[in-house]
């Protein structure tokens, strides 16, 4: 920090230190994604009240706020919590963590006991992660968030879109250990399986692929998926309010009861909204003209290939038909996130699909809210 000026990381702490299961949940790390921030808000006092009365088996951290760096930037009256305005980093990208340190460091005590090197590996990237010194304010965010998340079973970054559904994205080898539970907990109606390592070095990709690292190093061993990482987008930068947040918390914490973090009575798993699938199933489609965007299709409506989802509007031409461009659906889907601003540039994303079918062409670039 600059001469005069210092930060605060608020830390919540539930339950017993070490117990497990271990979860980590924090919001904001885009800081002017404000919807997660309500959920944990009415996250924390149920907490509160399952500890006072015994129930949280686990530990349970809570970060309300990820990034106190990012809630600071206002510049006249313009909230900017997305990029570092020193860096012009993307705070959710450029995670520092190298794993090919812990890797070395486990490779010749790991054994053929795989609860024992779980623990092994969770106490090696602890110690790594605490023992680094880090050279500018950004990087030291980014160590602090590793070192309260690193060695969790369950890690939960949450976030929002610009306007969207709620929707989820998680590692893809986390599935079987709490993915398929989580998006139906909390109501996804789109769920993407991300492999992206280590090109983005996201949060979430960083804190799960630990274990993919260590496995790549000493493949004849056996290394479980010792961390679910995931992100929850809440959303639309706009759906603030309790009418939301209260039972987006009810449906984390009836997450953390199924997964026996928190003891007590839930009902029984709802119906799946969606079926967890391949990041090739994300189809991002561009503005072929620059312009004001109207939407023809709501969110989550079914799309077939073809239809107009929306329409670019040049708004200095007189001719009210030739200043209308259409834009249609490549696929057959459903749209979960579309614009906020309703000004599109030429190759800008107007909005994201979840198609029924694998697309050929990859997703390369990570999701633009992600």
């Amino acid at each position: 920090m600059t001469p005069g000026t210092g930060r605060n990381l608020t830390v919540h702490r539930f339950g017993r230190q070490g117990a497990r299961p271990k979860v980590y949940i924090h919001a904001a790390l885009h800081a002017d994604e404000l919807p997660a921030t309500m959920v944990v808000h009415h996250l924390m006092p149920m907490l509160e009240t399952a500890e006072a009365e015994g129930r949280i088996k686990g530990e349970i951290i809570v970060v309300p706020v990820a990034n106190p760096i990012g809630l600071n930037q206002n510049l006249g009256s313009y909230f900017s919590g997305r990029f570092d305005l020193s860096t012009r980093e993307n705070y959710n990208r450029n995670f520092p963590a190298d794993w090919n340190v812990v890797a070395d460091a486990v490779r010749d005590r790991l054994t053929h006991d795989a609860e024992a090197n779980v623990s092994l590996i969770r106490d090696a990237a602890y110690a790594y992660v605490a023992e680094q010194k880090p050279a500018s304010e950004l990087d030291a965010l980014r160590w602090k968030l590793l070192e309260l998340s690193v060695d969790a079973d369950y890690v939960l970054d949450l976030h929002c879109a610009a306007t969207a559904l709620v929707y989820l994205m998680i590692y893809k080898d986390c599935l079987d250990i709490g993915g398929c539970e989580l998006s139906a907990d909390i109501g996804s109606r789109a769920s993407f399986l991300i492999d992206w390592y280590p090109d983005k070095r996201t949060f979430m990709t960083t804190t799960a692929s630990l274990w993919s690292r260590v496995r790549e190093a000493v493949p004849e061993l056996p290394v479980p998926q010792g961390l679910m990482s995931c992100v929850v987008e809440y959303r639309g930068r706009l759906d603030v309010s309790d009418a939301l947040g209260r039972p987006d918390a009810e449906n984390l914490l009836r997450f953390l009861m199924r997964r026996g973090v928190v003891e007590g009575r839930f009902d029984p798993p709802p119906q799946a909204l969606c079926a967890p699938v391949p990041v090739s199933h994300m189809v991002l489609v561009t503005a072929p003209a620059g312009g004001v965007v109207v939407y023809n299709k709501m969110l989550g409506e079914p799309i077939k290939a073809g239809d107009v989802v929306c329409e670019i509007i040049n708004p200095l031409d007189p001719d009210t038909a030739r200043a209308r461009t259409p834009v249609h659906a490549p696929v057959d889907g459903i749209v979960f996130d579309t614009r906020n601003d309703h000004l599109a540039r030429p190759g800008s994303v107007v909005y994201r699909m979840c198609s029924d079918q694998p697309q050929d062409r990859r997703v390369d670039q990570a999701p633009q809210d992600d």
